[in-house]
Formats: structure tokens, sequence, C-alpha cells
């Protein structure tokens, strides 16, 4: 994004009162969505709303928690929100024992390109649906112990090749020796040109052909934006992210719908 860089932490190290603050943010402190029309396609599929209240995350598995002012203040960003998901923890005799090898001969983390898709997932032994494109699997470790395995990678192009678009996509799998609560992400905007200057911003959920839905996160100025896109699905938290300059944001979210179908 224009003069706009995004830090996202997975498990950030925040003061425990902070994230409680953040935890007990009631409904009429949340940040306003931003409205804005979106084209046929998404809107016979997307749904708008604020994503606010623990009920949804047991329905939907994924919570939006927005920053106030006062939290805000704390971490320095511009812009922050949160991302909480509920994700199962995978037991350990679902991996390969080529995958707990690894692990356990790893000081903090494994790493490991692959052609495709498929062949960092054989090399895992067990099932992760993806996209077919070359990807890294990355596998983290706890006191010689595999704690967590995230397979990543970039398709595009799929649709729409070009270089002003790029997307990523995450699958992160927690097991028993992962600490901290699985899946939770804090996404901080920093360096936004001026006071008077902000980001527009709409929180959406995306229903999937199957029934499963996903929550969205576009974020946009005049001539560039980015989308993130979470979906848990039982033991896997997948994470698809777009960022754009000079495109449009209505098939660039068409885009990370798209990528959401096939997994």
């Amino acid at each position: 994004m224009r003069n706009i860089y995004r830090k996202t932490f997975e498990q950030v190290r925040a003061p425990e009162d902070l994230w409680r603050e953040i935890r007990e943010i009631p409904a009429r402190e949340q940040r306003p969505v931003c409205r804005r029309r979106v084209s046929g396609g998404v809107l016979a599929a997307v749904l708008i709303l604020a994503l606010t209240g623990t009920a949804l995350a047991a329905v939907y598995h994924v919570e939006i928690r927005n920053f106030t002012p006062e939290q805000l203040a704390e971490t320095g960003a511009d812009h922050a929100y949160k991302v909480l998901t509920d994700v199962e923890r995978t037991p350990l005799e679902a991996f390969s024992q080529e995958a707990l090898d690894a692990a356990a001969g790893a000081e903090r983390f494994w790493e490991q390109k692959f052609d495709t898709w498929a062949e960092a997932e054989d090399f895992l032994g067990t099932r992760v649906p993806g996209v077919e494109a070359p990807a890294t699997l990355q596998l983290k470790t706890r006191n010689g112990e595999l704690a967590e395995a995230e397979l990543r990678s970039y398709p595009l192009p799929l649709q729409t090749p070009t270089d002003r678009l790029n997307i990523g996509v995450r699958a992160t799998l927690y097991t028993e020796n992962y600490v901290e609560e699985p899946g939770d992400n804090t996404f901080l905007y920093y360096g936004l040109p001026d006071p008077n200057y902000s980001m527009e911003r709409e929180d959406l959920r995306y229903q999937l052909p199957d029934g499963e839905e996903a929550v969205m996160v576009s974020t946009w100025d005049d001539d560039s934006g980015g989308v993130d896109a979470f979906l848990v699905r039982g033991n896997i938290r997948y994470w698809v992210y777009a960022t754009y300059v000079l495109y449009d944001r209505e098939t660039v979210l068409e885009e990370v719908e798209f990528i959401l179908q096939n997994l």
C-alpha cells in the first residue's frame, strides 16, 4: 500500500493486560465498518457485517477484534485489529515419521521448498488441501518436538497474472506442543502519510459453495489495498492474503474468493 507497510505478528507478545482489554472490547467500542458497493458476483456471495462478540467465534470459528484508540496508542501503529480463530490441535501421530524426525533435528524450525503443494502435503503426512503451485513447508519445534506446521504458497497466476497483484496462501496446523492460543494473529498498520489520512475498511463474511464461511478484511486507499481472508476447517487455519496497487478492488476480492473455493 502507498507509503504503508503492514506487520503481522503470530502470537504477539504484548502485555497480558493489553490483550485482556482487547478481548473484553464491547460491541459499542468497535470501529464502524466502512460500506462500499461490490460487484454483482461478489454481492451474491458475500454478507457484509461488523464481526464482534464471542458468540460469533463459536459459530464461524473466526472473530475480528478492533483496537480502541487507547489500545492503538499502546502499539504505536496507525491502524490495528486482532483475529482470533478456534482451531483444533492435530495429534502428533497424524504426521509422517519424516516430518517428526525433521522437526526433532531442528533447533527452532525446519523449512524446505517443494515443487508442488501436494509434495509438501505428502511429506507432512496429513491431509491439508491447498493450491496447485510450488510450496514451502515450515515446521516449528518446542523442546525437540513438532509444535506447528505451516504450508505456504503464492498461487498466481490463477486467473489474472499481473505484477500489481500478489496473493499468498498459508495453511497452519498446531499440535499439543504449541503453548499459545492456536491461530491468533494481530495486524498492525504503520506509516500513514498524515494525521488526516485514513484507510477505508470493510469486514465481510464469505460463504463457500459447500456452506463453509470465511471472514475477509479488506483495507484500501485511493490506489492500493489489501485483503486478508481467514477460514478454519477443523484443525487447519487458512489465511489467504492479497496486496495490490492500481488494481480494481472488486476483482481482487473475486481472486481471493476463487482461491478459497478451491482449497
